[in-house]
């Protein structure tokens, strides 16, 4: 299993479902790893787990998520 090890903790590359690229920060979201909510007679609210880690820039981790992105392996949606 891999995992993106930034300064205070180590994140399952399995668990990415998505990585927002701005100039000054990086937003990766994960996975939803459970439901909250009631459902009685039928109908009732469900959640997810909204799991969003922001990554500044001008820190060390900032280099790490870049590093990382600079090897991900893409497939454009122009070669489908």
């Amino acid at each position: 299993m891999k995992f993106l090890r930034l300064s205070n903790r180590l994140i399952s590359q399995a668990f990415i479902q998505s990585v927002q690229i701005m100039p000054d920060k990086y937003t990766i979201h994960l996975h939803s790893t459970g439901l909250d909510g009631f459902v009685a007679f039928g109908s009732g609210i469900l959640s997810s787990n909204n799991n969003i880690i922001c990554v500044e820039k001008d820190t060390d981790d900032f280099d790490v998520v870049q590093k990382w992105i600079g090897q991900v392996t893409c497939t454009s949606l122009k070669s489908l």
